[in-house]
């Protein structure tokens, strides 16, 4: 089903967004494998190493820039391909 939009337009109604998700998240799912799982837990490392670093330079700004990835990396990236290939 399509709605007018303001701009006069149509366009679909409902969840397209989550379904566009869902397509892309199967389509991903069987290009899980466990390479990108390493992968992820190497970046995870090289993280922490550059972090400790950052504590030993007191370069408390980059430090902090790096805690942002390493979060993005653990509780998305790392976690989501776990769940795939559970």
């Amino acid at each position: 089903m399509r709605t007018l939009n303001r701009a006069g337009k149509y366009e679909p109604s409902g969840p397209p967004h989550c379904f566009r998700e869902t397509q892309y998240a199967r389509r991903y799912q069987s290009h899980a494998a466990p390479e990108h799982l390493q992968l992820e837990y190497d970046v995870i490392k090289s993280l922490r190493k550059a972090m400790s670093v950052c504590e030993t330079e007191h370069d408390y700004q980059t430090r902090d820039t790096l805690k942002g990835m390493l979060a993005d990396t653990e509780e998305d990236h790392a976690y989501w391909l776990e769940r795939q290939l559970a």
